[in-house]
């Protein structure tokens, strides 16, 4: 029970500087008379958000489904070429500048080409630009997670006569 008057407490000040400064843009837009194009009214703005709600909750649930579906996507290639890059150096070495290049693009330059692929209405365009904005940085840290290990740790297992997939599953996931 002493939690919540801790938290409001705590929240105090950014609540009272919220309610605030909305009303001071409120009366600035009616002191003004800006037009409502121009800056609309924090009032007018809940209205519309208020009256708009059911059709937001669809469109957000359809957004939500894009970029999960794209981040579903995006990891699972991610990681698996990041396994596949880990394995074989010489796909390592090939593949890597690559990737670091192509992660450094702007998904601006990525978007329009997906766009014109799939269709700018279909859910999977969307899906990929995520997919594309994910795939690199997993793939980059996964590798270098997967590589980037304590020598000696190798070196034990190693001793031990472990094979590939004990290294693999004793020592290089828990690193990544």
């Amino acid at each position: 029970m002493n939690a919540m008057p801790n938290a409001l407490q705590k929240n105090l000040p950014a609540i009272l500087i919220f309610v605030v400064v909305m009303l001071v843009w409120e009366l600035f837009v009616w002191m003004f008379k800006i037009q409502r194009f121009i800056l609309p009214p924090p009032s007018l703005i809940w209205q519309a958000f208020v009256s708009n709600f059911p059709r937001l909750v669809s469109i957000g649930w359809y957004t939500t489904q894009e970029a999960l579906g794209g981040f579903a996507i995006g990891c699972l290639l991610g990681i698996t070429m990041a396994f596949i890059t880990a394995r074989f150096s010489i796909i390592n070495e090939a593949l890597m500048p690559f990737a670091i290049a192509a992660n450094s693009v702007p998904i601006l330059a990525f978007a329009p080409i997906l766009n014109n692929w799939f269709g700018v209405d279909n859910q999977l365009s969307k899906m990929a630009i995520v997919a594309v904005i994910v795939f690199f940085p997993m793939m980059i840290n996964t590798v270098r997670g997967l590589t980037l290990i304590d020598a000696s740790a190798l070196e034990l297992l190693q001793t031990y006569a472990a094979s590939d997939f004990e290294i693999l599953w004793k020592l290089r996931l828990p690193n990544a």
